[in-house]
């Protein structure tokens, strides 16, 4: 079995070229409540009996409050997680590492901050209310799960797992998108708000 391994300068110039600023994003047109923000195929009760019995507007709900939980999801994992650990593995490996993988893992840690900010800015146009003072309402961290996660990041190169736990939430990501673009053409009466 053989591994295909992308270059580094490929995966540099592909980051290039996708880059975005995310003012340009059309965060002025706010959001639309007549449409789902998941791909309904992807909830979980989507699959149960009781789906059925609701009505239209109580699926829409689901889905929405669904589509939140899962945006807070991103939020915790891209700033609590990926910009913690690749952060803290920078600050004690910079020097030992190749330049153009220090200068790739910066370029990754900046577009993961982006991100985080577009989901903030999701979340607060999709429900102000309860956005507007926390970027969570609906995950609850206790404080040993805090304090375990602190430990954790502080020692990126002992906890080696949470690589295979970052690209397993980056390739996660993409299958999101594919779902998305499913769910677009399938029911494009309801196409996801976002997708």
């Amino acid at each position: 079995m053989s591994l295909n391994i992308v270059p580094l300068e490929t995966i540099a110039k592909r980051a290039e070229d996708n880059h975005y600023d995310i003012d340009s994003i059309g965060w002025d047109d706010g959001v639309d409540f007549s449409r789902y923000f998941f791909p309904e195929h992807l909830t979980p009760l989507f699959h149960c009996p009781v789906y059925q019995e609701l009505s239209e507007p109580q699926r829409l709900s689901y889905n929405q409050l669904y589509g939140m939980a899962t945006n807070e999801q991103f939020i915790f994992l891209e700033e609590r997680f990926l910009v913690q650990f690749i952060g803290n593995l920078l600050e004690k490996q910079r020097k030992k590492l190749p330049s153009e993988l220090v200068s790739a893992l910066d370029n990754f840690v900046d577009e993961e901050i982006k991100h985080t900010e577009m989901f903030r800015k999701l979340a607060r146009l999709s429900n102000p209310e309860r956005y507007t003072n926390s970027d969570y309402y609906f995950l609850r961290l206790g404080k040993a799960e805090g304090a375990l996660l602190d430990l954790m990041a502080k020692k990126p190169d002992f906890f080696t797992f949470w690589c295979v736990l970052g690209v397993a939430f980056e390739e996660k990501t993409i299958d999101y998108y594919r779902h998305y673009q499913r769910h677009k053409r399938e029911r494009p009466e309801s196409s996801c708000a976002w997708g």
